[in-house]
């Protein structure tokens, strides 16, 4: 396994609620452009660096977003087949999906042929690595998946108590790979 760590990761917060980021926030964003989340536009524009997630997971928002929330009460694997093949047909050849570990198996069992660039989320305060995630994912999860389909880990959760009210993820990926506004 190859290991796409060379670059040091860079940071980007997570959150439902834009307005908690504060003025100045230099950090790519992760903003939410489907569902009851959806950003609104003054909050995406405050942003230089921002990569779209739909957490509908529908073909129509994959013109949107670049990633499927696939998580409990949004998109499911089933409809991450979908969302994929038709940001492709949209001429974006670069979807993606957010999901936990645990619904990496269920989500591979829809992907088929199809592997996405990977926002994986632990919430658990350890700095992965996409090689040592690979390695834990095959341990506890019996799934082998190759780092370089990781773009990004969400392992630090929203702390309120030091004033961090968003989730935080390292990007392991491309650092140019960001949406226009």
């Amino acid at each position: 396994m190859s290991d796409p760590t060379i670059q040091s990761p860079l940071r980007m917060a997570d959150t439902i609620r834009p307005d908690l980021l504060p003025a100045g926030f230099t950090d790519p964003v992760a903003a939410y452009r489907t569902g009851r989340y959806a950003w609104p536009d003054n909050q995406i524009r405050r942003f230089s660096r921002m990569v779209g997630i739909s957490t509908t997971g529908r073909a129509a928002s994959a013109t949107l977003a670049r990633f499927a929330d696939v998580e409990r009460y949004d998109a499911t694997p089933a409809q991450a087949p979908a969302f994929l093949d038709a940001r492709a047909e949209a001429g974006h050849h670069d979807g993606g999906i957010y999901c936990s570990r645990f619904t990496l198996p269920y989500l591979f069992e829809q992907l088929g042929p199809r592997r996405p660039r990977l926002w994986i989320a632990t919430l658990d305060n350890i700095y992965w690595t996409p090689v040592a995630l690979c390695a834990n994912i095959a341990d506890n999860w019996h799934l082998e998946i190759d780092p370089a389909w990781i773009w990004a880990i969400q392992c630090f959760p929203a702390d309120p108590a030091i004033g961090i009210s968003w989730d935080t993820s390292l990007v392991y990926g491309e650092h140019d790979f960001w949406d226009p506004r």
